[in-house]
């Protein structure tokens, strides 16, 4: 297990000791930071105030470079940690940030938690992970009843609802959430945006979004050489353009699934790209996963994982080598508000929630409920970004994620930035959901990229009871 541990990127565990299965271990005040060899770490320290960074964090802006970072925030003028939070809005990449202020400890993720944090107070002391299971496994936990119920009740791949694990006593932290260490609890940061279907808004926030992804894929290349995964839809298109116009886009792949043909849109239309612009591109069938690397990703996450995401990693990783990838998630749930699909804000409830990811655990309703309730607290209104974001983002992308970054492939996304992510939400829903965002970056980057067919993919139920829905209520 440690061989293949030591490979593994952004995985980490926080506590008072060190963890034995990593083999760096990184001292912060009172606290260790255990990790891999592929898990960067960053310090800085200035007067009462020091600063850890956990993974890859750049700034979309291009004005700090990386290793400069730690230090500017360690050096900024602020009064608590919610302003530091905000001040963190235009960093992008796979990160946690801990903060250490006369000896107070505060902790959180980057703009969707995709280098997840699972913690726990349990027994008054302050322990996180990269996955839920490393903490239960190091403090003893059992599984909890509930969560089973509810993994069972629907596919293995999708996420627990809320910010619920497979342990009572390890919570997720979610976007938007920050923890006080030493108050034992989290504390979230409310949404500062206001839709604006003004033109000039429009325009605004694509041509600062548009910079922000360049600026970061410039920024991910200076450390990492991609691949380009690509099939025939709209994101993983717009990030072939985005790496395409910084000039990046080395080659591009595509993993040929058992029901694939040669004029499945998934391969043809790829290979019809790259062909014509002279991309060098692969096209490899699913893998099945050794049983040793499987046995791996069941003791660090939990048999309950998808055998079929454990072998697209493995194909993937069989692919690409030593290379990293980037992934289209955020402009699909963001920036096209594909989980509801343009249903109001006022219609997005737990029902709803429930049926996107067709999971029939009473128990999925009831914690979805609870979630809602923290957002009518806080006094959120745009309900159908905050599921997209907290529940299909932070918790469903991350966790597949997490099992590409455990077996030793590294995955990035360079949208995943809070001030990107808040532009977006800016937005108009219906500009979003006729795939304004999508059609701006193909124009910008390569207009050619539109001459192209689009698979639509097969409508699942809950897209045509949403479908259904949004026609009856234009009628009423």
């Amino acid at each position: 297990m440690n061989d293949i541990l030591n490979n593994a990127y952004f995985a980490y565990f926080i506590s008072k000791n060190e963890h034995k299965d990593f083999s760096e271990h990184t001292p912060f005040g009172e606290y260790i930071v255990s990790h891999t060899k592929n898990t960067d770490i960053l310090i800085a320290e200035n007067s009462n105030k020091k600063v850890l960074i956990i993974g890859l964090c750049v700034d979309a802006h291009a004005q700090i470079k990386r290793n400069d970072i730690a230090q500017f925030l360690a050096s900024s003028d602020f009064d608590n940690p919610k302003d530091l939070y905000k001040l963190c809005d235009r960093f992008s990449g796979k990160y946690i940030i801990m903060l250490d202020i006369d000896g107070k400890y505060y902790l959180w993720g980057d703009a969707s938690c995709y280098l997840p944090v699972n913690y726990t107070f349990a027994n008054g002391n302050f322990c996180a992970g990269c996955t839920d299971k490393i903490v239960a496994d190091y403090l003893g936990f059992d599984i909890s009843p509930i969560s089973k119920e509810i993994k069972y009740s629907g596919k293995s791949y999708m996420q627990l609802p809320y910010n619920i694990t497979m342990y009572d006593e390890i919570k997720a932290l979610l976007a938007n959430q920050y923890l006080d260490i030493d108050a034992e609890k989290y504390v979230r940061i409310k949404l500062d945006v206001k839709r604006n279907s003004s033109k000039e808004n429009i325009n605004s926030v694509l041509k600062n979004t548009y910079e922000l992804t360049q600026n970061t894929a410039k920024e991910y290349c200076e450390y990492y050489d991609f691949a380009c995964p690509l099939t025939a839809g709209y994101d993983s298109r717009v990030v072939f353009a985005v790496m395409e116009s910084i000039g990046k886009l080395r080659y591009a792949y595509t993993m040929r699934h058992k029901n694939f043909t040669d004029k499945t849109p998934d391969i043809a239309i790829p290979q019809k790209i790259t062909s014509d612009r002279e991309i060098p591109y692969i096209i490899k069938e699913d893998t099945e996963t050794p049983e040793d690397i499987k046995k791996f990703v069941f003791d660090f996450l939990g048999d309950w994982t998808s055998e079929i995401m454990i072998d697209y990693a493995y194909t993937s990783k069989s692919i690409v080598k030593d290379d990293s990838i980037l992934s289209g998630q955020i402009i699909e749930q963001l920036g096209n508000h594909s989980v509801v699909k343009g249903i109001p804000d006022c219609f997005v409830t737990a029902r709803l929630a429930q049926l996107k990811v067709m999971n029939k655990s009473p128990y999925y309703k009831e914690e979805t409920k609870k979630h809602i309730k923290e957002w009518k607290n806080a006094g959120e209104k745009y309900f159908g970004d905050l599921l997209a974001w907290e529940s299909r983002v932070s918790r469903w992308a991350t966790q597949n994620e997490m099992l590409y970054s455990l077996m030793g492939l590294n995955i990035l996304n360079f949208f995943n930035c809070r001030e990107l992510i808040l532009q977006y939400i800016s937005l108009p829903i219906k500009f979003r959901v006729n795939r304004g965002v999508h059609n701006y970056f193909y124009k910008t980057a390569d207009s050619g990229l539109l001459n192209y067919q689009f698979n639509m993919g097969k409508v699942s139920l809950p897209k045509k009871c949403a479908h259904l829905f949004k026609k009856v209520i234009k009628r009423l």
